[in-house]
């Protein structure tokens, strides 16, 4: 496929076993002595030659484009304002608590977590796990938006060929499909049992690393976002039904429900999933995408890293169900209430009254909370001496002449 300034120009199918190799050295505006040739010289201006492993989609090729001079970003600017539309998000922090504690789900058949986009996510192993979510009208609602951070380990497995992302059975969804080597994105509003109207993106995505998905419909088109740009739309025009099923994640597990079904099991993370009950703007999708791994500003995840540390996915302190402080009140308890879920309690002793040494160790005995770094000051002039430094129970105190 060939695309000129943002858009499609030529395409064209091949079957190509491989892409041979010649062995020869990879040259920009021209050819010298490459394998013995000279010569294609270019006569102007090249910029920003950029090669990727993998075939971009057709949104971000007219966001590279749309970008125009101000470039490609390479560094997310932190973490994005949360769209007010926000009813419900799954960030798979250590439980399936709804982040706004209107909505949560459960655990179905041991899902796990594991390194997420934002601290942890949900980790499904392709075989019977899923969310599931009872249906609300918060989640029903037109105009709406889906928004997931997903992270496949492999392509889609049994005869459907089809895994679930979020959703609800025979209702409105946000699916993968295996593509020609890794998957395409469906996101899909139905009318009846049997009568679906979808957008597909416009080509696959990778196995194995981080993909940002946005589904938006509000009330006649249907549009889907992927890394941040605009993939494909289609008018559609029509009114989603509600087909009664509860919502899940990761695929469905209801064998015993109204319409009992259990199936299309997601192989691999999905992070931070959230409805909204608006269709999202572009500029809010592209914002969303940009923060990366600093998330939501008002996430779970992102507020779990603020008091607990970047390694906080890692640590078994550091999620929603757990107490961090010891104070009878779960982190998630904490977080909905605005409290700091990690309040340090401790005594400080040291082994004489009075010294006669230029340094002491101090003993920290933690009573509560689990402390990150530490600080010793030891007067008011030693105040720019008090530097922070990695946890220890024996902290190390320098002492001035008259300190003693």
């Amino acid at each position: 496929m060939l695309y000129l300034n943002g858009v499609l120009d030529r395409s064209s199918t091949l079957s190509l076993p491989t892409i041979g190799d010649s062995g020869c050295p990879f040259s920009i505006g021209g050819m010298i002595s490459s394998c013995g040739y000279s010569g294609q010289y270019f006569p102007g201006q090249l910029d920003e030659v950029s090669l990727y492993d993998r075939a971009l989609l057709a949104g971000e090729i007219n966001a590279i484009y749309q970008a125009g001079a101000a470039g490609k970003c390479k560094t997310p600017p932190g973490c994005s304002t949360s769209p007010l539309s926000a009813v419900a998000s799954w960030p798979g922090e250590g439980d399936a608590s709804d982040m706004f504690n209107i909505n949560p789900g459960t655990l179905q058949n041991g899902v796990a977590f594991d390194h997420g986009m934002v601290a942890r996510a949900f980790s499904f192993n392709g075989s019977q796990q899923a969310v599931e979510i009872p249906s609300s009208s918060t989640l029903l609602t037109t105009p709406f938006s889906v928004e997931a951070w997903i992270k496949p380990a492999s392509r889609g497995s049994g005869s459907v060929g089809q895994a679930f992302i979020y959703g609800q059975s025979y209702g409105r969804q946000l699916v993968v499909r295996n593509g020609f080597q890794g998957l395409r994105v469906a996101f899909t509003i139905a009318t009846s049992r049997t009568t679906f109207y979808d957008v597909d993106s416009s080509g696959d995505i990778p196995i194995g690393e981080w993909t940002h998905l946005v589904g938006t419909y509000d009330g006649s088109v249907l549009s889907l976002y992927i890394n941040g740009a605009l993939d494909q739309r289609a008018t559609v025009n029509i009114t989603p039904w509600d087909s009664g099923c509860p919502f899940h994640i990761g695929g469905i597990y209801d064998p015993s429900g109204g319409y009992a079904y259990s199936g299309q099991y997601f192989n691999g993370l999905i992070d931070e999933v959230t409805c909204y009950d608006q269709a999202l703007a572009a500029g809010d999708v592209s914002a969303l995408y940009n923060a990366g791994e600093a998330g939501k500003c008002n996430s779970l995840g992102y507020w779990l890293g603020y008091y607990f540390g970047p390694d906080c996915w890692n640590e078994s302190y550091a999620t929603a169900p757990a107490d961090a402080d010891g104070d009878q009140v779960t982190n998630f308890e904490d977080y909905l209430s605005g409290i700091d879920p990690n309040r340090i309690e401790y005594m400080a002793s040291f082994p004489n009254d009075h010294v006669n040494a230029a340094s002491i160790n101090a003993s920290v005995l933690v009573q509560g909370g689990i402390p990150y770094q530490i600080a010793v000051l030891v007067n008011s002039t030693n105040f720019a001496a008090a530097g922070w430094n990695p946890y220890n129970a024996t902290v190390p105190v320098s002492l001035g002449p008259t300190d003693g």
